[in-house]
């Protein structure tokens, strides 16, 4: 599509990611992460005997940097349900594990959340000790779910033939 000259991106949509960005590369907190956190950094390890694996946006010191837009404001209430609603908090809690996992020292988890509309307003949020062990339960379950099936269990419908009778509202009644 690029040699043809088409974009491969509608404009409209090309201008609202560069003001997102600006945005948030205006914040001081940011510009000491951007110019020397790793950015972009792929994450190998094994928990539980499964490999997993995680992407960072940014690693910076003991802490991972996560960029996420959001079509809701950016009071605390309506962050909060952000991350709940997305599993932000379960997602955060992976990230660390499978940093430790892979040796990395890291400790901290940090959002930078921006509005996906115009004036484009961000703010960084860092996950609380609380939230972050929520996520680790929660990490820690779906982990063994997936072990689960695996080992060739996948939960679902009973598997096995059952008599299933008509339900009790039907009725026929033959046409006179």
């Amino acid at each position: 599509a690029e040699a043809l000259l088409v974009p491969l991106i509608p404009h409209e949509m090309w201008v609202k990611a560069e003001a997102m960005a600006a945005n948030i590369q205006a914040l001081d907190l940011w510009q000491g992460i951007a110019k020397h956190g790793e950015k972009e950094i792929s994450v190998f390890g094994e928990i539980q005997k499964q490999k997993v694996k995680a992407r960072y946006d940014v690693l910076y010191g003991s802490a991972i940097f996560d960029i996420k837009s959001t079509r809701y404001g950016l009071t605390d209430q309506e962050i909060a349900k952000v991350i709940a609603d997305n599993k932000y908090h379960l997602s955060a809690s992976m990230y660390l594990a499978v940093g430790k996992a892979a040796g990395l020292t890291v400790d901290r988890f940090v959002w930078f959340f921006v509005e996906n509309t115009a004036p484009f307003l961000c703010r960084p949020v860092e996950a609380t000790p609380t939230m972050l062990k929520t996520g680790e339960k929660e990490f820690l379950y779906c982990l063994s779910k997936y072990k689960q099936g695996i080992e060739g269990y996948w939960p679902g419908y009973d598997r096995d033939s059952a008599y299933i009778d008509l339900p009790q509202w039907y009725r026929f009644e033959d046409a006179k």
